[in-house]
């Protein structure tokens, strides 16, 4: 065993033994010893190591190899040994390899390395970092400089010159040199970006671990990624590269039996060993010591990511995932994501307890009434991944024997999640389930956001004449998508998924000649080009603006003309986007917490036996009722909702937008208000324009009295000033 073997397992007998044995070979390497002293250094057990480094130490000297001795001694003065035990060596060692030199005093001189000083530990290290400064030596400055060799060292100025990598020279006086400068040895990978820039590449290249390994050395054998991507970034590998690097590397490092790799591939920590370790068992005791499941997730994932897989981590990897999946309490999604990556490569065999989780939802699926998602799509649902939607029409299949599937696919497409609906959609298509299909777009096209994903893909079907589009008119179908292009465009934080429908959405809606918006516009008469304007002004995506903006501006000019009519008197809900972010937030609730809660309150008082005398039962569906009306209500709202940021609002008038002071012509009392959308009236002084006191103020101007009509009657007041409101001010 090698004397770092001995130390780890803390056998010093036989490391006494063994370094006895290698100190009394003649010419025997001191790189061994230096090595374990930086592993005692690390562990603070120099101390434990003071008998064999004095006994070494004489044996050097008796040999007169005093660069060697004083290598060694300084190693261990550095790592934390005794300078009572050590000074004596260290001078004697020193004076015998250098006191020749036309450099020594100079050099003891400038260090305050001498016999007497009173921080001998701090003085060697300044005498040992200034003695590295050879003439060609790398050195490095972690911040201004960065890399640069030594062209001349000038003993008689007391001056170090240096040529940095940029090719700009510089010197330095000898003290600011060893404060701000470390000298990198010959291995030093940073030394070769400067040295031997192609031998460099060529090992980032084809030996990763080679790389890993010296990194890990110059951190004391342990760092983690963000360290390492420094590291590499000195080495000019950075950004993609680096990731890719780092991809390679990860995986020889999780094959080496010398380096451990725990955590994720962004948050891991990388450690050299020094003793041989099986890499399936270290891989077993670090997923087990996982902070989560979805962390072991991630690093089981990151196995079969690549062409290869080595088939003992494999093995290990998938068989801890089933074990912490079943016994963890972790988020469901999490759990059918780990039972997933093992069905998929255990040659499609699910695990049992994903087979119950199947088997329990089918028999719930009896849709509960009040439109509960069943639970065998509830259960898909809970994936997070696309692929493993994707995956999940395989479980559907298993799920459901024979031909069945098809019939609870064509059933329940509308609850599919987004990975599902296009595998479904193609193997109704091809089994000729046309009217579901159908069916299913009909129901869509009233509520296109309660599936984005399979109302877009059926909405190519019937715009192709592959679906049916029964009853639908081309104005309601040209609401509804251009509804959903909006939902997209201001919708904040959209998904992957989103993001994916909006793009076929746009693809849809514009390409082709003639494109389907001027199809469907051309179908359409003056009212529903106005409504569909409006949807428009509230934001769509620039490519689906300007199609629709050129097919109105042929067939229907007329839409752009304002004329006399206030811009408030159209068929468009006018407000700020603060107004309407909290209202889209309302509706997010209720559709998101407050109508599921519902429906589980619904099943529980079910569960209660007797409906007739069931109070809880009715109490839920009451419930249910209201919150799907308000629900509905405010989708309409919002679907016709316009920005006050975005309306040309004039000077000097009364209008939403505005802030208007007025006087009270009979108490003389002057007040201010602004008027706003209905959904701002939660700033102080803020009405709706639809309000009673507003309705009498709009279009008004300064100078000008008007009659408000109130509830409380009928009062005339005389507008002083009209100011617009900076809306990006509004909070």
């Amino acid at each position: 065993m090698t004397l770092l073997s001995l130390f780890s397992k803390k056998r010093w007998l036989d490391l006494d033994d063994a370094w006895t044995e290698h100190m009394l070979a003649a010419g025997h390497e001191i790189g061994p010893i230096l090595g374990l002293l930086q592993a005692a250094r690390e562990r603070k057990e120099v101390s434990r190591l003071m008998m064999m480094i004095r006994e070494h130490t004489t044996t050097l000297l008796a040999a007169e190899r005093y660069e060697d001795a004083a290598s060694l001694v300084g190693a261990a003065l550095l790592g934390g040994g005794n300078p009572g035990e050590l000074t004596d060596f260290l001078f004697k060692a020193c004076e015998g390899a250098w006191a020749d030199k036309d450099w020594w005093s100079v050099y003891v001189e400038t260090t305050g390395f001498h016999s007497g000083c009173s921080d001998v530990r701090s003085a060697w290290e300044a005498f040992a970092t200034l003695k590295a400064f050879a003439k060609d030596a790398v050195v490095f400055h972690s911040s201004g400089w960065g890399l640069g060799q030594v062209t001349s060292v000038d003993v008689e100025e007391r001056v170090i010159h240096i040529t940095f990598a940029n090719g700009r020279p510089d010197h330095f006086p000898f003290s600011t040199a060893v404060d701000i400068f470390t000298v990198l040895e010959p291995r030093d990978l940073r030394a070769l970006v400067l040295l031997d820039p192609d031998k460099l590449a060529a090992m980032i290249k084809n030996e990763p671990l080679e790389v890993l390994k010296t990194i890990l050395e110059r951190h004391h054998g342990r760092l983690t990624v963000p360290t390492l991507r420094n590291a590499m970034a000195q080495l000019g590998k950075t950004g993609p590269g680096f990731t890719a690097w780092w991809r390679k590397c990860r995986k020889e490092a999780e094959k080496s039996e010398w380096f451990e790799v725990i955590g994720t591939a962004t948050k891991a920590q990388v450690r050299l060993l020094s003793i041989a370790a099986d890499p399936a068992e270290s891989m077993r005791r670090q997923l087990l010591r996982s902070a989560s499941l979805h962390d072991a997730l991630v690093r089981v994932r990151d196995l079969f990511s690549g062409t290869t897989v080595e088939e003992s981590l494999a093995k290990v990897g998938l068989e801890v995932l089933s074990e912490l999946a079943e016994e963890s309490e972790a988020p469901i999604n999490h759990r059918l994501g780990a039972w997933m990556l093992v069905r998929e490569n255990t040659e499609g065999k699910s695990p049992e307890p994903l087979v119950e989780m199947l088997v329990d939802a089918l028999g719930e699926q009896e849709e509960a009434e009040g439109g509960e998602v069943p639970a065998l799509w509830a259960l898909f649902q809970h994936f997070d991944s696309i692929r493993d939607q994707e995956r999940c029409v395989g479980l559907l299949k298993e799920a459901v024997e024979g031909d069945g599937w098809l019939d609870e696919a064509a059933k329940h497409l509308k609850y599919a999640p987004a990975g599902m609906v296009k595998p479904l959609i193609e193997a109704l298509l091809e089994d000729k389930r046309l009217p579901e299909l159908a069916e299913h777009f009909r129901g869509l096209l009233a509520r296109p956001m309660r599936n984005a994903q399979a109302f877009v893909a059926l909405a190519g079907l019937v715009e192709s004449g592959k679906v049916s589009k029964g009853e639908s008119t081309s104005p309601q179908r040209l609401h509804a998508m251009l509804q959903l292009a909006s939902y997209f465009k201001n919708e904040v934080g959209a998904s992957s998924q989103e993001a994916r429908a909006h793009k076929k959405l746009i693809n849809l809606l514009c390409n082709g000649e003639p494109s389907l918006v001027k199809s469907l516009c051309d179908d359409s008469d003056i009212d529903a080009l106005r409504s569909a304007h409006l949807i428009v002004e509230r934001g769509v995506d620039v490519m689906l603006d300007r199609t629709f903006t050129h097919v109105i501006a042929d067939i229907a000019p007329e839409i752009f003309r304002s004329g006399d009519r206030p811009f408030w008197e159209g068929l468009g809900l006018w407000t700020s986007r603060v107004g309407l972010a909290a209202r889209t937030a309302e509706l997010r609730e209720l559709i998101e917490v407050k109508i599921p809660n519902n429906a589980e309150a619904i099943g529980k008082a079910a569960a209660f036996g007797d409906l007739s005398e069931n109070s809880e039962w009715d109490a839920a569906l009451e419930e249910q009722r209201n919150l799907t009306g308000r629900a509905q209500t405010i989708e309409a709202e919002v679907s016709r909702a316009l920005l006050l940021e975005t309306a040309s609002i004039p000077e000097n008038t009364a209008a939403p937008g505005t802030s208007v002071r007025y006087m009270e012509v009979e108490s003389g009392e002057i007040k201010t208000v602004s008027i706003l959308g209905p959904w701002d009236t939660h700033n102080k002084g803020v009405v709706s324009y639809q309000s009673p006191l507003a309705i009498g103020l709009l279009g008004s101007h300064p100078g000008e009295g008007t009659t408000l009509v109130l509830p409380s009657g009928e009062l005339e007041v005389e507008v002083l000033e009209v100011t617009i409101i900076e809306l990006a001010e509004l909070v």
